[in-house]
């Protein structure tokens, strides 16, 4: 994960996070998130490893970049569901 900013024509690196790859189908993934079955949130990157199915056990982290300090920072949950936008 890489956050970067540009200010006048050029592009600053903010925070990166490296993630290794816990099996051959982890990835990255992003879009509307239910967060410990309540409200959705938006803005938040999980760490998927293996083939979607849309629970829990799916991800094994998640991530939310900090827009006031410009770092990516964990995200703590008891469960996520991650809606595919298909």
């Amino acid at each position: 994960m890489l956050i970067s900013e540009i200010i006048n024509e050029i592009e600053y690196v903010r925070d990166f996070l490296i993630i290794k790859k816990r099996t051959p189908e982890t990835t990255l993934a992003d879009g509307a998130v239910q967060v410990n079955n309540g409200d959705f949130d938006w803005e938040l990157t999980v760490v998927v490893n293996r083939r979607w199915r849309g629970s829990t056990d799916d991800i094994s982290q998640a991530f939310k970049i900090n827009f006031e300090t410009k770092k990516i920072e964990p995200f703590s949950f008891i469960t996520l569901r991650l809606y595919s936008e298909v």
